[in-house]
């Protein structure tokens, strides 16, 4: 199958499960201790499922969504080291689907703990058979740490609501300003995606795609930065970026696992795809891209992030950035496929 038809497919998903299973495939939430081999420490793993896709959450470690399967094939990465074990702090791979604040330029790294690796407050507001609806607030940011200086205060809230017979899965992000300072920063989540087939590395078959911008002046015109942190082995080797990948302007990253390296585009198109080339799977990202506001990182609205020591590849979306004043706040809404 061809990459436009596939993703096409993918992005027409929702209305035809709806079609084909419409009398079937409830929703159905389970809250789990010792969840697959994750291991006791991570608690209370909430998961919820339709027969067609599942999803776990991981309130113990930064709110995070650890699963997102489409029948028994896996999109998100686990890291089999982390598993029943709890960071002090975002240094630690874990994996998953998690929110940040952006830019990273403002606190170096590690990220803020109490959004990114400290317990989430998590609650089911709905549960039925026609849609689950999971709310994660994490704490507030007060670390003493003077690189945290302009995230005083900063707490996001995530509203992740499944549907019956359907891959549709909707993830509302929130970001809020707590303290009593002015800040001035965007919504940043990452996907990190598996980039593994039956438990083996897989080199070949893992792509990410996305549609360029047609009027972008990122690169000098190819439609895309490269972040270069030679202090991280980041280097000028481009063999993983594909600008050409698919007619009609989509641009694609291989996973070669050749090195640490990001690329950022200014998509206005509005969606991310993760695809599985071997199996046959995509797994999308969609979001609105606001027109006229100012994104961080060069103007971009989504990254790719690839790794030499890692079996996966991270997807991100970026919001615009947004100035918050005290107590005010700002959203963000994904739309997640799988076909």
């Amino acid at each position: 199958m061809k990459l436009p038809v596939l993703i096409k497919s993918s992005l027409v998903a929702l209305s035809f499960y709806a079609g084909i299973f419409a009398a079937s495939y409830d929703v159905k939430l389970e809250k789990i201790v010792g969840y697959k081999d994750w291991g006791a420490k991570w608690d209370t793993i909430f998961v919820v499922k339709n027969d067609l896709v599942t999803l776990a959450v991981l309130p113990k470690i930064g709110g995070r969504i650890m699963q997102y399967d489409l029948g028994n094939h896996p999109s998100i990465y686990v890291d089999e080291y982390a598993k029943d074990w709890v960071p002090d702090d975002g240094n630690s791979m874990i994996g998953g689907y998690r929110t940040l604040p952006s830019p990273q330029s403002d606190f170096g790294w590690p990220s803020p703990p109490a959004v990114d690796c400290k317990p989430y407050t998590c609650k089911v507001l709905t549960s039925n058979a026609d849609s689950t609806v999971i709310y994660l607030e994490s704490g507030i940011e007060n670390s003493n740490d003077q690189k945290y200086e302009t995230h005083q205060g900063l707490q996001f809230k995530r509203l992740i609501t499944m549907y019956k017979a359907s891959s549709h899965v909707k993830v509302e992000e929130t970001m809020l300003n707590k303290g009593n300072a002015a800040f001035t920063h965007g919504i940043w989540d990452i996907t990190q995606s598996d980039c593994t087939n039956n438990g083996d590395v897989d080199t070949k078959n893992f792509w990410v795609y996305f549609k360029k911008n047609p009027a972008s002046t990122l690169g000098k015109g190819k439609g895309y930065v490269h972040y270069i942190d030679e202090s991280m082995g980041q280097g000028p080797d481009d063999t993983q970026w594909r600008p050409d990948a698919a007619p009609g302007g989509i641009m694609g990253v291989q996973y070669l696992q050749s090195g640490d390296a990001k690329i950022g585009a200014d998509c206005t198109a509005g969606w991310i795809a993760f695809v599985d080339r071997l199996d046959g799977y995509a797994y999308i990202k969609k979001f609105t891209y606001e027109k006229g506001k100012t994104y961080p990182d060069s103007g971009v609205t989504v990254q790719v992030y690839t790794y030499t020591s890692y079996n996966m590849i991270e997807v991100e979306v970026l919001g615009p950035l947004v100035t918050l004043q005290k107590n005010d706040s700002t959203k963000m809404t994904e739309h997640w496929f799988s076909a």
